[in-house]
Order: structure tokens, then C-alpha cells, then sequence
């Protein structure tokens, strides 16, 4: 009995720690509209949320983002270089169109990496994109 009592506290108590750090949350001001998935939202704050067991980000915006919002499934991706406790975001640019594509978390080399909506493809079979970074000073 005190042996299932112990182990049934053991899984939960890590069960709860994986809880907590399966979810990153960044804060970012974004100077130009930009799309996530299908959905074009205005320039703003938002919210951007990953949940890093599920791949599901959520990218939510306050006041003057008007309280738009968007979510779509990403991947894990490695190799980031970035300066520690400066999270990232990474844009494609295609002429004066902006998508959504990458989040990084300042204190991790691993990111979260968003597939390239229909529109996003339409547009990079006419031009090249350009990546543009909004670094974020905040992590979590």
C-alpha cells in the first residue's frame, strides 16, 4: 500500500513538472501585419504560446491587435543561434507580405517551426523571401 501511495506521488509530481515546461510563452510587438496558417493579423502585441509536447502554437493579440488570434500545429527544430535570454521570432518577408515561420526561446537551441501556409507557397514560386527577426528581450 505505502509502496503504490509513493509511486502514484512520484508519477504525479513529475507528470506535473513536464506540465510546466511543455509550454512556452512569448510576448512580442510585431510593426507589421503579418499571417499565421490562413489568418493575416494586424500589427500589434501578442501573445504567442507553444506547446511543446502537442506542436500547437497559439498566437493571440491584445487591444490593439483588436483580439485576433490564430493556432496551428508546428515541428521542433535545433540549431538556433541565438544570444541567451533573447527569444526570437522569424518572419519570411515576400515583397510586402509577412509569414509567421519560426519561435525561438532564448534559453534553449531548440525551436518550433511553422509549415508554410498555400499562400506562403503561392508567393515564394514568385519571389525569393527574406527572413526578418524581431528579437524579444523577455523570455517566458
Amino acid at each position: 500500500m505505502k509502496h503504490s501511495l509513493l509511486l502514484t506521488l512520484t508519477l504525479s509530481l513529475l507528470l506535473s513538472a513536464a506540465a510546466a515546461h511543455a509550454q512556452v510563452d512569448l510576448k512580442a510587438t510585431i510593426p507589421f501585419d503579418f499571417q499565421v496558417g490562413s489568418k493575416v493579423l494586424p500589427a500589434g502585441s501578442y501573445k504567442i504560446t507553444s506547446d511543446t509536447v502537442s506542436g500547437i502554437v497559439q498566437v493571440r493579440g491584445n487591444a490593439e491587435a483588436l483580439g485576433e488570434n490564430a493556432v496551428m500545429v508546428s515541428f521542433a527544430v535545433g540549431g538556433g543561434n541565438i544570444r541567451a535570454g533573447h527569444s526570437k521570432l522569424v518572419f519570411q518577408k515576400y515583397a510586402n507580405r509577412y509569414f509567421l515561420s519560426e519561435m525561438w526561446r532564448g534559453d534553449s537551441s531548440h525551436g518550433r517551426k511553422l509549415p508554410e501556409s498555400r499562400s506562403e507557397r503561392l508567393m515564394a514560386r514568385l519571389e525569393t523571401a527574406t527572413p526578418v527577426t524581431v528579437l524579444l528581450a523577455q523570455k517566458r
